[in-house]
C-alpha cells in the first residue's frame, strides 16, 4: 500500500526528482544543489521537500519559473536577488543543518494542452493547487 506522503503525491502528479540541496561549507546559508546541471527547459513548477531522519516529509516551497530550472536554482543557491531567494535559502540551510535532506522535484510543462487556439499553462495552474494542498 502506497502512503499518502508529499513525495508520493508529487510523483503521482508526474513530478520527477531532479536533485537535492547540500551544505557547501560551514558558513551560514552556503548551499548548493546536485546535480549541478539541471534541465534548461522553461515553464517549470518545482518543489523543495525536506525529509527528516524519521522519514517525515515537509514541502517547504512550491515555485514556478518561466526561466530555466538551472537558472532559478542558482538564484536560491546564492540567496540573493530578492526576498524570496534569501528566505528560502535560509530555510533550506536550516533544514540541512538539522540533519534533514532537502530534495528537489520538478514538473516540466510540455505545452501540449490547448483550448482552441490558446495554450493552457498547466504548470501555473498546478502551482495554486499544490500550495493549497501542502499548506
Amino acid at each position: 500500500m502506497t502512503t499518502n506522503t508529499p513525495i508520493n503525491r508529487l510523483k503521482n502528479a508526474s513530478f520527477k526528482e531532479v536533485g537535492s540541496w547540500h551544505n557547501a561549507s560551514e558558513q551560514a546559508n552556503q548551499i548548493q544543489f546536485q546535480p549541478e546541471q539541471i534541465s534548461n527547459e522553461t515553464n517549470v513548477i518545482y518543489t523543495f521537500v525536506a525529509v527528516a531522519n524519521d522519514k517525515n516529509e515537509e514541502v517547504i516551497y512550491v515555485g514556478h519559473t518561466t526561466q530555466s530550472l538551472n537558472h532559478i536554482l542558482r538564484c536560491y543557491q546564492k540567496g540573493t536577488g530578492g526576498e524570496t531567494f534569501t528566505k528560502i535559502n535560509a530555510a533550506i540551510y536550516g533544514k540541512l543543518t538539522n540533519g534533514q535532506v532537502v530534495k528537489i522535484f520538478a514538473f516540466f510543462d510540455s505545452g501540449l494542452l490547448h483550448q482552441g487556439d490558446f495554450r493552457i499553462d498547466l504548470a501555473l495552474g498546478l502551482k495554486a493547487s499544490l500550495i493549497s494542498a501542502f499548506k
